[in-house]
């Protein structure tokens, strides 16, 4: 096998984003250059010196945990473009790491033509108890929840589901 074996590769991350400097090319609060109503929640910027497989430098996202360690790795494939990219988590809270994630969850929600919420399929509050009354019989969606589902819970959540982006 070529590469780093599994149980290195946490190590070798953390050397290479010790030893390279840390470019950032788009600032916390910046418009994406194309797609101008993404917002960048956190800085983010390149590994000088190194080649992803765009051929550019590794993408990483900086967060406010300082001194600045890798704290995770988020890797997306687009099977329409046939392109797979890794971007490095780089001092990130749990709660920065959580809001990249649910941006890289929107940005494929937008490629693939997904309706923006509730609304844009005709749901509004007004039907929030009706969809409620129907969720918690479901044990498929309610059991397999990380905790328990109350009605107050589903409430919030079909609500909050109005709009996503």
């Amino acid at each position: 096998m070529n590469g780093i074996p599994p149980d290195r590769f946490w190590a070798a991350l953390d050397a290479l984003v010790s030893t390279s400097a840390v470019v950032v090319d788009r600032p916390r609060g910046s418009r994406h250059p194309r797609v101008s109503v993404a917002v960048y929640p956190l800085d983010y910027g390149y590994l000088e010196g190194t080649v992803a497989g765009d051929g550019d430098g590794i993408d990483v996202w900086i967060g406010s945990i300082r001194p600045a360690a890798v704290t995770g790795v988020v890797c997306t494939v687009d099977s329409e473009k046939r392109d797979a990219e890794v971007k490095v988590l780089i001092g990130c809270t749990r709660e920065e790491a959580g809001e990249i994630l649910a941006n890289a969850v929107i940005d494929l929600m937008r490629k693939v033509g997904m309706p923006n919420g509730l609304k844009a399929v005709g749901f509004g509050p007004q039907d929030v108890d009706q969809l409620v009354e129907g969720t918690l019989p479901q044990h498929r969606v309610t059991k397999l929840s990380p905790r328990p589902a109350a009605p107050e819970d589903l409430r919030r959540l079909f609500l909050d589901s109005m709009t996503l982006w």
